[in-house]
């Protein structure tokens, strides 16, 4: 999933400002695979394990310093975001997942202005419930 900016993107209590895009990616973490004698190609796949990584991207426009030495690797926190369809502010979704911050990177570029990424894993409350699911009902 893609969510292009976003508003209102929060850990905790933390605010983050130029948040230009949220990516929310579902991997195999553990693979089952099973092949048949018949040929090299498996007949059975099985994902018991998934990992959900989140990458927020954001403008350093201004950067705060308290903020960018506030997150780091190992915080774990309630991601906060209101997304909508368009531009507008038709049927906007807040969505909250709670988070570890796995790393923070900045990428700089004479064309582009510098940009950081931070990158989370998504925590379920029970290993059993999908930690990111659309908001019922919209905002």
């Amino acid at each position: 999933m893609l969510f292009l900016n976003p508003q209102n993107v929060a850990f905790d209590a933390l605010s983050l400002d130029h948040v230009v895009a949220i990516a929310v990616d579902r991997t195999a973490h553990r693979l089952a695979l099973e092949y048949s004698d018949a040929g090299p190609y498996p007949t059975f796949v099985d994902v018991p394990e998934q990992k959900l990584t989140l990458r927020i991207v954001r403008d350093l426009l201004d950067a705060d310093p308290m903020l960018t030495s506030a997150l780091t690797p190992g915080l774990q926190a309630n991601l906060t975001f209101t997304t909508a369809p368009n531009a507008s502010d038709a049927a906007p979704q807040t969505f909250t997942v709670t988070v570890v911050v796995t790393a923070l990177n900045t990428d700089f570029s004479r064309k582009k202005t510098p940009a950081q990424t931070i990158t989370a894993i998504a925590l379920s409350s029970d290993g059993a419930d999908d930690p990111f699911t659309p908001p019922s009902g919209g905002k």
